[in-house]
């Protein structure tokens, strides 16, 4: 599987790990556990915001185009 089709696999889990938060927040019977769902839904939104940069990316970060490889391999030798 390539990174980028991992990515979108990762997406669609994502998605539907939100359907489950919203799912979870409308029956949420203490503070607790909204404070929990709350916690969820942060972590939830930060791992969404990676996938969707990481996919509108140029190149993949495995395998990045030859220039940038170049150039991180002169920086490595300073």
């Amino acid at each position: 599987m390539s990174y980028r089709n991992t990515l979108i696999s990762i997406r669609a889990s994502l998605l539907a790990n939100e359907r489950a938060i919203r799912a979870c927040e409308a029956d949420a019977p203490s503070v607790a556990a909204r404070r929990h769902l709350a916690r969820a839904r942060a972590l939830h939104n930060a791992a969404m915001d990676m996938v969707t940069a990481a996919l509108a990316a140029p190149y993949d970060i495995i395998d990045p185009p030859p220039a940038a490889r170049g150039t991180a391999a002169q920086g490595m030798a300073r």
